[in-house]
């Protein structure tokens, strides 16, 4: 039997753009905000804002410092307040297993790192 198997259907697209959406037009000052809710299952908001234009990369890693996600790959805000889902999966689509990640923003010369919880 010959079948192909569609990740898709079960997991979505893992190379798929993170839908950012902006919360406010205003921001006062660089942030990264704690995910909410920490610890989660099965996922996470995580807001950010930025008082000014800036390209941003904001990316998940393990306790060992490995990329495994990368939610906003370099691409240019609008100063604002934005929020976005960390859905558990690294950049395969594949869940992750329990434990301590990190979310990493930069922005210009903006770089802040908070500590979030997955549990099963």
């Amino acid at each position: 039997v010959n079948a192909k198997m569609e990740c898709m259907q079960c997991h979505g697209d893992p190379h798929a753009p993170t839908a950012v959406k902006q919360m406010e037009e205003f921001a006062s000052s660089f942030q990264l905000q704690q995910n909410y809710p920490n610890p989660f299952n099965p996922s996470t908001s995580i807001q950010f804002a930025l008082p000014q234009a800036e390209k941003v990369d904001l990316a998940i890693y393990d306790m060992w410092g490995r990329r495994v996600r990368t939610l906003v790959d370099h691409e240019r805000y609008a100063p604002g307040t934005y929020t976005l889902t960390w859905d558990g999966r690294d950049g395969f689509g594949r869940q992750v297993a329990s434990g301590v990640y990190f979310t990493k923003i930069q922005a210009g010369k903006f770089v802040a790192t908070r500590k979030m919880t997955l549990v099963e």
